[in-house]
């Protein structure tokens, strides 16, 4: 679909957790009319007065835009409704198009946020979620991080340098893939990281985009993409690097988000769909997302067409709804998970060394980040994380022709880690 020129592409269409159903109905909503991601139209291409004359926050009773502000020649509504994805149920919407058209809505997934402006500061966030226990484990996570590495995070947040840029989506992209091919799956939103890459930097020196990122050294390790909308903030995508799991490093860049969002005064921080356990632990709200179309009521064929979209739309959500409710869809998710995971997974070795000095010809000092294999720099960390070693205490050796193993020179012992690839499982006749 076009956009003045841009093409906009779903969000749904990305989403690697996308069912076999949900895919069929994306294709399908073609047929129906012509679609568009409320988040990608919003946010990404900054184009909501083509639908919208006004968005509020029902939570907040914040005004997004008002009426004035709508100077956008709307979108076009022709002989197909316009079905529009992934609103957020917490927004009131009021379209440009008036009288002339109807619209409807279908509730569809459900989505999730930290209400910000009910908290004064960030440890008040802290207190009215999370138990002492767990607020000392997340200290405790952050301090052992800052202890082992030479940790900065950074929010870039209205001006960031193009090369600081490329390089923060570089490791995006790096640490994305590896995760994927970690779970065994593909990253059906590989096509969108080109779009994301050409409007990001734009929108971030505009304050309408923030990429937050902590680094080790000049390494980037934990990101997250987000977009902003007038108070609220969405939390786009987000990844780490796995060689840093011990320290729950995205808890610790989560954390820190929220703070600077408290401080910042944004009253929302959306963490939009999808349903993981972390987004559990951290959220206060839910809320519904909901599917609208809009449509013409010039003829009786358009008046047709957007009826029936609209009731093939509403039955298929029920069917969805109604098959979660009874736990068949969560069975099947985890029969895929189990699948992927029975896999045999790569293991590394660890070897005391007796001799630290030890270090053969051809062998050469290299810094974690020179170390290729991502299971041996993890190998690495957990070591500093378990004994609370400062990386710059540690020397990491390897050949440059060699990736299957380095050696480790710690003050008081040494190892070598080697990396054992997996056999592929054998098949059961």
């Amino acid at each position: 679909m076009l956009i003045n020129g841009s093409i906009l592409r779903t969000r749904e269409d990305s989403k690697p957790s996308q069912s076999k159903p949900e895919a069929y109905m994306l294709q399908f909503f073609k047929i129906l009319g012509n679609q568009l991601d409320f988040h990608e139209f919003m946010l990404l291409y900054d184009r909501a007065g083509t639908v919208y004359k006004s968005l509020s926050n029902t939570y907040t009773g914040c005004d997004i835009f008002p009426e004035e502000s709508s100077s956008t020649i709307p979108y076009p509504i022709h002989i197909k409704p316009l079905i529009i994805t992934s609103v957020p149920g917490y927004l009131e919407t009021v379209p440009v198009f008036g009288s002339r058209t109807t619209l409807k809505k279908v509730k569809t997934y459900p989505g999730s946020l930290i209400k910000l402006s009910s908290y004064p500061n960030f440890e008040a966030y802290l207190d009215q979620n999370f138990n002492k226990k767990r607020q000392a484990n997340f200290l405790r996570s952050e301090e052992t991080l800052y202890d082992c590495f030479d940790i900065e995070h950074r929010v870039f947040y209205g001006e960031m340098e193009k090369s600081d840029y490329e390089t923060v989506f570089k490791a995006f992209q790096e640490m994305q893939s590896f995760r994927f091919d970690q779970l065994g799956t593909q990253d059906d939103a590989a096509d969108m990281w080109p779009i994301y890459y050409k409007q990001t930097l734009e929108l971030v020196q505009n304050k309408k985009a923030c990429i937050s990122v902590i680094y080790d050294g000049d390494n980037p390790i934990a990101i997250s993409l987000n977009y902003v909308l007038g108070k609220m903030m969405f939390g786009f995508t987000k990844t780490f690097d796995m060689a840093y799991t011990k320290f729950g490093i995205g808890n610790v860049e989560l954390l820190k988000m929220i703070s600077w969002c408290i401080d910042e005064g944004f009253e929302v921080l959306d963490f939009m769909k999808g349903e993981y356990d972390y987004k559990n632990r951290f959220i206060d709200h839910a809320y519904p997302f909901s599917l609208q179309i809009m449509y013409s009521r010039n003829t009786l064929k358009q008046r047709l067409w957007g009826t029936t979209a609209f009731w093939v739309l509403q039955f298929f959500y029920f069917i969805y709804h109604g098959a979660k409710w009874l736990g068949l869809r969560r069975s099947r998710n985890r029969q895929t998970f189990l699948h992927n995971r029975s896999a045999s997974t790569p293991m590394v070795d660890q070897i005391p060394l007796h001799d630290q000095s030890s270090i053969e010809t051809g062998e050469f000092k290299v810094s974690l980040n020179e170390v290729r294999n991502k299971y041996l720099q993890k190998a690495v960390c957990d070591y500093c994380y378990l004994h609370r070693k400062p990386l710059k205490s540690i020397s990491i050796y390897a050949k440059k022709e060699d990736e299957s193993y380095i050696k480790m020179i710690a003050p008081s012992e040494s190892f070598l880690f080697t990396f054992v690839q997996p056999k592929a499982p054998s098949s059961i006749k």
